[in-house]
């Protein structure tokens, strides 16, 4: 098992909520956790760094898909 190490609590939800669901939008994200788009897209570019995730620009907010295994871990750094 890999285990990944985000630096905050939202961001660890965020991972853990694209890990669940393998595949969703960045305005699905924005709505789940009630911040600003650039928010979102601002923790999306430092998850990309540390998380098997990607990112596809779209015409309605673009997708965020997990590339990673089933069994990885996310868990918030300190």
């Amino acid at each position: 098992m890999k285990i990944y190490f985000i630096g905050s609590e939202r961001q660890r939800d965020i991972a853990a909520y694209i890990q669940e669901r393998k595949a969703t939008s960045v305005a699905e994200i924005t709505d789940k956790f009630g911040v600003s788009e650039r928010t979102i897209r601002a923790d999306l570019k430092s998850l990309r760094r540390v998380l098997p995730i990607e990112t596809k620009q779209g015409r309605y907010g673009g997708g965020v898909f997990w590339v990673g295994l089933e069994d990885e871990e996310v868990v918030e750094f300190r």
